[in-house]
Parts: C-alpha cells; sequence; structure tokens
C-alpha cells in the first residue's frame, strides 16, 4: 500500500514536470519572437480569405451559417459600448476572435465586453501580452479568458491553454487568432481596421460563425 501510495506521488511529480516543462517551452517561443515580424498559421488564414479588407465597406451580407456587419466606431467609448453591446447574453462557449493591427482597438473591445459579463463598469481590463492569458469570474461563476497571442509562434504547443475547454466551457476573447490551430465551429469575429481620417475612425466588421452570433448581430441592426 505505501509503495502505491509512492508511485502516485511519483506520478503526479512527473505530470508536474511535464507541464512545466511545455510552459517553459512555449514561454521560450514567446521570448524569441520579434514583435512586427509576420506570423500565419494556415488553420484560420484560410478562412480569413472571405472577409474583406480595406476597400469599400459594403453592406450587411448573410451566407450559409454566417452573418457579417460593418459599422465605423470613432473613439474607445464607442469601441467598448460596442463590446458590452455584443458581450449581452453571452455564456458558456461564447468565443470572440479579434483580429486587427497594433493600436486599432482590440483591447479596448475586450474591455467594454468583459466588463459586461462580470456586471462591473469599473473593472481594470489589459491586454495579456506576456501572460498570455488572463482570467476573470462574474458573480454567477462564469469563467472569462482574454487571451493575446501576438507573441506565439505557429509551432507553439498551446495545450497549456485548455483551448477546448475554455472553447466550451467559458467565455473567451482571443486577441491575434491567426496563431491558433484552427478556430471553434461558433465564434465572433471582429475585424479591425483604420481609417485615413485624422484622428482615425475604425470601421469594425462584424462576422458571425454559427446561430447563435449570426441571430445576435442579426438584432443589433
Amino acid at each position: 500500500r505505501q509503495a502505491g501510495r509512492q508511485a502516485g506521488r511519483a506520478a503526479s511529480r512527473v505530470e508536474m514536470l511535464v507541464a512545466t516543462l511545455r510552459m517553459a517551452a512555449c514561454l521560450a517561443q514567446c521570448l524569441s519572437h520579434r514583435p512586427g515580424s509576420p506570423m500565419l498559421s494556415a488553420g484560420l488564414a484560410s478562412r480569413s480569405g472571405v472577409v474583406m479588407m480595406g476597400g469599400s465597406l459594403g453592406t450587411p451580407g448573410h451566407s450559409a451559417g454566417r452573418y457579417e456587419h460593418m459599422r465605423l466606431v470613432r473613439d474607445e467609448s464607442e469601441m467598448e459600448q460596442l463590446g458590452a453591446r455584443l458581450a449581452e447574453g453571452c455564456g458558456p462557449g461564447s468565443v470572440v476572435l479579434l483580429t486587427g493591427d497594433l493600436g486599432t482597438g482590440k483591447t479596448c473591445f475586450a474591455r467594454g465586453f468583459i466588463r459586461e459579463l462580470l456586471g462591473e463598469p469599473r473593472e481594470r481590463v489589459t491586454s495579456p501580452s506576456y501572460l498570455l492569458d488572463l482570467r476573470y469570474d462574474s458573480h454567477d461563476d462564469l469563467e472569462i479568458h482574454h487571451m493575446d497571442l501576438y507573441r506565439l509562434s505557429p509551432t507553439a504547443d498551446l495545450e497549456f491553454l485548455n483551448l477546448a475547454h475554455v472553447f466550451s466551457e467559458c467565455a473567451c476573447l482571443v486577441e491575434w487568432p491567426d496563431r491558433l490551430p484552427s478556430p471553434p465551429d461558433n465564434y465572433l469575429e471582429v475585424r479591425l481596421n483604420l481609417s485615413e481620417e485624422s484622428p482615425p475612425d475604425r470601421h469594425v466588421l462584424l462576422r458571425g460563425v454559427g446561430e447563435g452570433w449570426t441571430e445576435k448581430l442579426d438584432r443589433l441592426e
């Protein structure tokens, strides 16, 4: 019996060591990545190709299981309000993928979204940056994750982020989702582009994939 307990403790120590080594390897990849260098994974890039980039704003449109909606956002307050409005009614399995260059307002959108889910209008929400994942817990026990994958390489092992659990059982926002091996089945893509005005506005393309998000965007009109 004592030998069995010792074997169990040894196995636990091995599992903890493996998890620590995986985390260290991922952080090493983060630190070795030079900000600004392009890193695209084939998983999301192929699916993002149908999204309009620049040019005419176009009009909201439907396709099989998808809905697209374009908005013009003029300042940080409006961006937070948009995030808060889209957070209404969200719960486990709500995934938002935030795409756009540095300084386009991804974290600002996330701030409004997270504050709405928490019911805390003064909650301090910043970019996870080197931390990769920041977790918040709402009063009704909803687990909320805010991820920033900017510094990850396309070959990084993301197992330690437990994405399968996060995408199905939690609410989650992901900045720089092109680092993901593949997107979940249901998600909202928020694609941000700066206008050429000074100061610039934000052109926000909202693309819902899956029944829940398409219905929410349809009501956003």
